[in-house]
């Protein structure tokens, strides 16, 4: 092929690009504007679809990311929760050899120690009791599922350990977070060296307790009945935060069913009465205990048999603000404070029928709903023969002297514990 025309002509270019090329000259100029306006809409096009894979590629990337960082988390969290698997000789280092100086209490499931691993985490130790109750595989599942449960007010189970030897027979631990101010029990106990709770910490550890009982109930499938709410099992942070502990002991209940019959487990003065009587362990059982947990917080006063009896008579009688520890009598609203004692007579209530669900105890705390009014106790516990007697047996003349007398005739908690 010959170009004739020379390489200054725009002939040539649409003989070496095969393109038709057409001067503008002598055009419409209609035609010119449609051109440009195809024009606009072709660069805008253009842009568009560059935004549109920028953005789609920047989801993919953040997607991406957290979906390597959840799995790198429970990567790690498996890892951690196997490493104590057959690691007892790390865990009686970690304690100095269950040392009773790293002692921090005995509870109903077993005997709990202080430790510092080799990186330096303080953890705390629990010994089971009735290490046979289980299969090893039984127990390694179930811890295993619970250790999965994350709340930010549920003391996370962090691994296990089982072990066995001539000497000392089977072994089983569980492995948690130390918490370094204690349980809200020992800040209960008549102990001069206790930290004084003000109002505001009291409101928020009650509040942060009934959040991480609606997460047991409401937030997770198949629900957890905790069975053994009490300050004991209530343990605080750093910060003074609360997270309820030894919830991954308790049964996990039927999903749909309406009750679960069971061994009776948990202390005395926090028990349901249908749960004491009859095993019936239901929500409402641990919405029982809560609303004692409840009344002790409020009057500063470990739980003794007949604690909801006495707030009961006082609230009666016309008397709640005597029910309020007289450290923070001063501080708080008293419709607030008044409103925290009434959720707590409801959720102690003897009829199983009248207590709220924890939920919507938490709304009744904050606020959110209406405290329906306090139904009536039935007889014997609402007769005025029952009131005289147990006024007069246990408490005498005074709120103080009843307080003190009471503890002294009382079934207590069990001892202080920071993972009872």
């Amino acid at each position: 092929m010959v170009n004739e025309r020379g390489p200054l002509d725009a002939k040539t270019s649409g003989c070496i690009l095969a393109l038709p090329l057409k001067s503008s000259v002598g055009e419409n100029p209609n035609q010119g504007k449609h051109g440009k306006r195809n024009e606009l809409g072709l660069v805008l096009g253009v842009i568009g679809g560059v935004v549109g894979v920028v953005i789609a590629a920047v989801l993919i990337v953040v997607f991406w990311r957290k979906r390597r960082k959840r799995k790198h988390d429970e990567a790690s969290h498996e890892q951690f929760v196997s490493s104590f698997k057959s690691a007892a000789s790390e865990l009686e280092k970690a304690t100095d050899g269950f040392s009773q100086r790293n002692f921090l209490g005995k509870g109903a499931f077993g005997v709990v120690y202080k430790g510092v691993l080799a990186d330096g985490r303080l953890i705390a130790v629990k010994e089971m009791h009735d290490p046979d109750s289980l299969r090893d595989e039984e127990f390694s599942n179930e811890v295993e599922i619970i250790s999965k449960i994350r709340h930010r007010n549920l003391l996370a189970l962090r691994g296990c350990c089982v072990a066995s030897d001539a000497v000392r027979g089977r072994r089983r631990f569980l492995v948690y977070d130390y918490m370094s101010n204690g349980s809200l029990g020992d800040h209960l106990a008549n102990d001069k060296n206790r930290i004084q709770l003000s109002w505001p910490h009291r409101k928020r550890i009650l509040l942060d307790v009934a959040k991480g009982l609606a997460y047991l109930h409401h937030g997770i499938k198949p629900a957890i009945y905790h069975r053994d709410i009490k300050a004991n099992n209530i343990l605080l942070d750093n910060e003074m935060k609360a997270k309820v502990a030894d919830f991954g002991l308790a049964k996990q209940s039927l999903e749909g069913q309406s009750h679960v019959t069971t061994r009776v487990a948990g202390t005395h003065g926090y028990l349901a009465p249908e749960y004491a009587l009859y095993g019936q362990l239901t929500e409402k059982s641990d919405v029982y205990s809560f609303g004692v947990v409840i009344l002790e917080v409020i009057s500063g006063s470990s739980s003794f048999l007949l604690i909801t009896d006495w707030a009961w008579m006082l609230l009666k009688s016309g008397k709640v603000e005597e029910i309020y520890d007289e450290a923070i009598r001063e501080e708080g609203a008293k419709d607030v404070m008044e409103r925290f004692v009434l959720v707590g007579m409801l959720c102690a209530h003897v009829m199983v029928g009248f207590r709220p669900t924890i939920a919507d105890a938490l709304k009744m705390l904050e606020g959110d709903i209406d405290v329906p009014k306090l139904p009536d106790r039935p007889s014997p516990l609402s007769h005025e023969s029952f009131r005289h007697s147990a006024k007069s047996s246990l408490y005498g003349s005074s709120v103080g002297s009843e307080r003190s007398k009471a503890s002294n005739t009382s079934i207590s908690i069990s001892s202080s514990s920071t993972v009872s």
